[in-house]
C-alpha cells in the first residue's frame, strides 16, 4: 500500500471511529436525559469513558501507523480496521441509544446488554497487545505490557462478577485506561 493508499485506509479508520465517538456521546445524552425516568448508573458510565478515551487515543495513534509500518498490503489494512470496529460495538453495547422509560433500571440494562461491551473492551486491549509486541516490537515482559494484561481481564472480571466486584474492577480499569492512553499519547513511537 502505497502513501494514497494509506490514506484512503486512514479515511476509513477515521469514519469508523467517528461514527463510534458520535455513537458513544449520543449515548451519554441518553442516559443524562433520562435521569428523571430513572436512576442513572455510574458503571456504565464508567467504561463509556473508557470506551470514549480508547477511541480518541486510537484517533491520535494513526498517525503513527505510517512510520510504524512501511509496505501496506490489504491484510494489514482489514488488521488494523479491526480496532475501530471494536470500539465502535463497545461504544453501541455499553450504554442505550435510548432515553430509558420509567419501568427501566439503568442497572438492568447493563446487566442485560451493556456489560457485553466489557467482552468487546477485552478483546480490544488484547489485539492492542499483540500489536504492541508485533509492530512496536514491544517485550511481553515490560511494565507496561503487564498494565495492559490488567486492562484485558479487567473488563472480564466485571463482566462476570457481581455488583460490588464489578465496582470495583470499573475503577481499577478506569485509572489504567487513563494510564494506558495518556502515556501512550506521551512516549514517541519508535523511529
Amino acid at each position: 500500500m502505497n502513501a494514497s493508499q494509506f490514506q484512503w485506509a486512514v479515511v476509513v479508520f477515521g469514519m469508523i471511529l467517528g461514527l463510534s465517538v458520535t455513537r458513544i456521546l449520543t449515548s451519554v445524552v441518553a442516559a443524562f436525559r433520562s435521569r428523571h425516568n430513572t436512576r442513572p448508573d455510574w458503571v456504565p458510565l464508567v467504561w463509556a469513558a473508557c470506551v470514549f478515551l480508547l477511541q480518541l487515543e486510537l484517533w491520535w495513534a494513526i498517525a503513527d501507523l505510517r512510520s510504524i509500518i512501511k509496505d501496506w498490503t490489504f491484510n494489514l489494512f482489514l488488521l488494523f480496521t479491526f480496532s475501530p470496529l471494536l470500539l465502535f460495538f463497545a461504544a453501541a453495547l455499553v450504554l442505550p441509544l435510548h432515553e430509558a422509560n420509567v419501568s427501566e433500571c439503568q442497572i438492568d440494562l447493563f446487566r442485560r446488554n451493556g456489560r457485553w461491551a466489557l467482552i468487546v473492551i477485552s478483546v480490544y486491549y488484547l489485539q492492542s497487545l499483540l500489536q504492541t509486541v508485533y509492530f512496536w516490537r514491544e517485550s511481553p515482559e515490560s511494565f507496561w505490557m503487564a498494565i495492559n494484561v490488567a486492562l484485558i481481564v479487567l473488563p472480564l472480571i466485571a463482566f462476570f462478577a457481581r455488583r460490588r466486584l464489578c465496582a470495583i474492577a470499573t475503577l481499577l480499569s478506569f485509572a489504567l485506561t487513563l494510564c494506558f492512553v495518556f502515556v501512550d499519547v506521551a512516549i514517541p513511537p519508535p523511529a
